[in-house]
């Protein structure tokens, strides 16, 4: 597992905020720094990895106790990059030990709401997380839909927040 988060990292244009300390619920993103790679103006951050890749990625370092009542909220598009497909958007939330979860949406040209609650969350391996459990970090990202040829994906996100 850990080489395959390894491979992920060093294939993704991983773009992290990090937090300094834990979050509570409710989390507003935009009053997180924003990571240097990315842009944030008028409420919306646009993510076009630097270098070409299989992922365009924004991840927040939350370290956010689990509760099942949660709910991460935001919208998305995914705007045309010359001679690039994507896949999907996904959302991955993980743990202290790097177990991650899981959650696609289609990708959209147009602004798309996207909502996961908490009690659906499922861990890959070990299943729904703990109450209390600490999620260190969530990521959102684009995915290339040919994974033999790299490129650049765009990401626009806004509204993100977990109440």
């Amino acid at each position: 597992m850990i080489k395959k988060l390894l491979t992920l990292c060093c294939l993704a244009a991983v773009l992290t905020v990090n937090a300094a300390e834990a979050v509570t619920a409710p989390v507003d993103f935009a009053k997180l720094p924003c990571p240097a790679n990315a842009r944030f103006a008028d409420g919306v951050w646009t993510l076009t990895p630097g270098k070409p890749g299989r992922f365009a990625t924004l991840a927040f370092a939350l370290n956010l106790a689990y509760r099942k009542n949660l709910v991460l909220t935001f919208e998305y598009r995914n705007p045309p990059a010359d001679g690039v497909s994507e896949a999907y958007l996904a959302v991955n939330f993980f743990d202290k030990e790097g177990e991650n979860t899981f959650n696609t949406f289609k990708i959209s040209r147009e602004w798309q709401a996207a909502k996961i609650p908490f009690n659906q969350l499922k861990f890959i391996k070990k299943g729904r997380p703990a109450d209390g459990e600490i999620l260190t970090r969530v990521s959102i990202y684009s995915r290339i839909a040919n994974d033999r040829k790299p490129g650049l994906a765009n990401l626009e996100l806004r509204n993100l927040k977990i109440d």
